[in-house]
């Protein structure tokens, strides 16, 4: 799946793409992020991550149709993006928007491509996203 999957989605509902504050790198293969819902252990959404700002990121993930929960966009919740150099976690992440790639999806799979938000991150939480970027991610 391409890593702009989704572009068009977003175009054709009208939602403007120059939002962002700071570019986002391009995640590379391998680099994958996990949504637990607040209060909850286990994972909600795991997907591979599409790209990455210390604003924001985004990843395409895999659902079975009747279990899609738009509900958890109204909640602050906990990210953990892993791959082969480290694992980082945040806390009270937002989700900003969580689509389905309808081109990539086929009853019951859907295939979603879900954007989330940071929030204020201290300046040692910055330093340690930017080391992550560096290592796993390519500049865009």
């Amino acid at each position: 799946m391409r890593n702009d999957a989704g572009v068009d989605a977003l175009k054709t509902a009208g939602r403007s793409l120059k939002k962002r504050k700071q570019d986002r790198s391009t995640a590379l293969k391998g680099i994958y992020a996990v949504l637990f819902r607040p209060g909850f252990q286990n994972f909600d959404r795991m997907g591979q991550l599409i790209d990455i700002s210390e604003y924001g990121a985004s990843f395409h993930y895999v659902v079975d149709r009747k279990n899609v929960d738009a509900a958890l966009s109204e909640s602050a919740c906990r990210l953990r993006i892993f791959g082969a150099f480290r694992m980082f976690e945040l806390e009270k992440i937002l989700v900003v928007y969580d689509y389905e790639l309808q081109k990539y999806s086929h009853d019951p799979v859907s295939v979603r491509r879900c954007g989330i938000r940071f929030g204020n991150l201290s300046q040692q939480r910055k330093s340690e996203l930017d080391r992550i970027i560096a290592l796993g991610c390519c500049q865009a």
